[in-house]
């Protein structure tokens, strides 16, 4: 007896969650397109809503807790005192919080169309993106080694100076009768004397680091990667297309 074929396995395309795509950070958004640019800024506005909206829910929250709480010592206090409870206030506390719960999964949804309008604006210009990429890293670097070589004249500098004072220090210590005199102005390395020097110091080896680096090859970056099979085109198309 022959058995039916299945349906071959698709692949379900989930959405990525709300924290996974982050806006474009200020010097990012400089080198991308204009509507690559106020996508990001429309999701990190969004973003920021959701946060609010849960402050806002957290701090409704704690009121209905502290209203049940004073109403019960309310009731109490009023049995006991042989008077009428009073009106309580847990209601208008309950409301409070519906409110801002539903603010709170409000902004979750308008977050859920801010993002995929920016994935879908990161996709469409991720090209133009990659050449401003590269265009900057070769900029940078070009504007890095001066900045090399400025550096170490003002750390020779600083370790110049440094030695010298030291040595001025010693020599007001001595007398020109005194047997036992040395000054050696020249330069020799005491670090440890100036906290700028050690700063300079970090910030000289990553800058070189960071010139080391190669720039990102732009083809490679826009190359599609080998898994992307022809469904996932057509589910990217299809995307794009609503």
């Amino acid at each position: 007896m022959l058995k039916p074929k299945s349906a071959p396995l698709q692949r379900v395309r989930s959405r990525p969650g709300l924290q996974t795509v982050r806006p474009l950070p200020d010097w990012a958004a400089k080198l991308a397109p204009r509507a690559l640019r106020t996508a990001s800024k429309e999701h990190a506005e969004a973003l920021d809503r959701i946060e609010r909206t849960r402050h806002d829910e957290r701090v409704a929250t704690a009121a209905v807790e502290a209203a049940a709480a004073a109403d019960r010592a309310g009731a109490e206090a009023a049995v006991a005192a042989g008077e009428q409870v009073p009106d309580p206030r847990l209601p208008a506390a309950l409301g409070a919080r519906s409110r801002a719960a539903r603010a709170a999964e409000a902004a979750k949804g308008l977050a859920r169309s801010s993002q995929d309008s920016y994935v879908r604006a990161l996709h469409e210009h991720r090209e133009a993106l990659a050449q401003a990429v590269y265009d900057e890293h070769r900029r940078l670097h070009e504007a890095g080694a001066p900045a090399v070589s400025e550096l170490e004249s003002i750390l020779v500098g600083l370790r110049g100076v440094s030695h010298l004072a030291s040595e001025l220090d010693d020599l007001r210590e001595s007398t020109p009768s005194s047997r036992l005199q040395q000054f050696a102005p020249a330069f020799r390395i005491r670090s440890g004397r100036d906290p700028l020097e050690g700063s300079l110091r970090e910030a000289l080896d990553t800058l070189r680091g960071a010139l080391a680096a190669e720039a990102p090859a732009v083809d490679k970056v826009n190359a599609k990667p080998a898994e992307l099979t022809a469904a996932d085109e057509a589910a990217t198309a299809g995307d794009r297309a609503a």
